[in-house]
């Protein structure tokens, strides 16, 4: 048990559960900006542990880079 603390700290487990999360949310047919924003947002919030509305200033920022970049350069269709 000692080994699994120090293999996967409680960071870790609380990260991967929201990405887990996430892909469900994906495949469970939530839309792809609601489920991206959510989980930017949500993810920042939990490692920052502060700035709340600076996060809110950064998932927006990420997401009209990601929406930018994929959906108009590159002509990329969201689910």
């Amino acid at each position: 048990i000692k080994a699994l603390k120090y293999a996967m700290p409680l960071n870790v487990l609380i990260m991967l559960a929201l990405i887990i999360s996430y892909c469900v949310a994906l495949v469970e047919g939530v839309s792809f900006y609601i489920a991206t924003s959510l989980f930017l947002y949500i993810s920042m919030c939990y490692l920052t542990r502060k700035d709340y509305l600076k996060n809110i200033l950064w998932t927006a920022i990420v997401m009209a880079f990601i929406v930018l970049v994929f959906r108009v350069l590159f002509s990329v269709v969201f689910p």
